[in-house]
């Protein structure tokens, strides 16, 4: 007859110290969780900032910019309670605006309230917030946006027209060469196919860092917009673009 096993009895100071070593676990897993530095220093933080409802837009127009941000916290129940605002012509200035201290719960359309926004400018911004107690969070991480031409008269160029001679219309195929300096947002050459009437014009865009080349052809006075294309960094590099 197998003997029966004596039931386990586990004391008052057993259960404590079982409590304690979960207790000590548990406590590790939240010191190594993400927001784990924020909770010990802050309960609110700011981030993910937007311009216009884009991240660090290039080429935006001179209207009024519209900004907006995310406030974030580990604890339950924190709520935004005030924002504060800086505008700068570098990362941490607040040469160009601030808000000061607004008493809002607002964290998306939030108008610039500033001076009017120069022409082909880049504008660096940054933003804090306080919760529901008045505690205010760290500046976050700087933001850009940057407007496009804003004025017509700043487009300028040269015009590229045929000889007083009329020497080009007689021409069949040739090389065109251009030496140019692409400063802002986009270039154009114009030039002829197989008559002056048919034509090419072939643009270069820059948009997010990236040259993109958008070709057009013009048959009997109607412009048509071919596939664009962009352009490898390693062509970019050698023109100089």
């Amino acid at each position: 007859m197998t003997p029966r096993t004596a039931p386990r009895t586990f004391h008052r100071n057993s259960w404590v110290a079982v409590l304690a070593s979960l207790a000590l676990v548990i406590g590790g897993l939240i010191t190594l969780s993400p927001g784990s530095a924020l909770a010990a220093g802050q309960a609110i933080s700011a981030g993910s900032l937007t311009t216009n409802g884009r991240v660090d837009p290039l080429g935006i127009p001179g209207d009024v910019p519209t900004l907006g941000w995310a406030s974030v916290s580990p604890h339950r129940g924190v709520v935004q309670s005030a924002y504060a605002i800086e505008v700068g012509s570098e990362v941490g200035a607040n040469d160009v605006w601030s808000s000061g201290k607004v008493e809002s719960d607002e964290q998306v359309n939030v108008d610039y309230a500033g001076p009017s926004l120069e022409s082909q400018t880049r504008y660096f911004w940054r933003v804090r917030v306080w919760d529901g107690k008045d505690a205010a969070s760290d500046w976050s991480r700087s933001a850009w946006f940057e407007t496009g031409i804003l004025d017509s008269g700043e487009w300028v160029g040269d015009w590229i027209d045929k000889s007083a001679s009329g020497e080009l219309d007689k021409w069949d195929d040739y090389t065109v060469d251009v030496d140019f300096s692409l400063k802002s947002l986009s270039f154009g050459v114009f030039f002829r196919a197989s008559n002056t009437s048919d034509n090419y014009m072939w643009q270069l865009n820059t948009e997010n860092a990236v040259v993109r080349l958008r070709p057009h052809t013009r048959t009997a006075g109607s412009w048509t917009a071919l596939p664009s294309v962009d352009v490898p960094e390693s062509v970019v590099t050698k023109a100089e673009l």
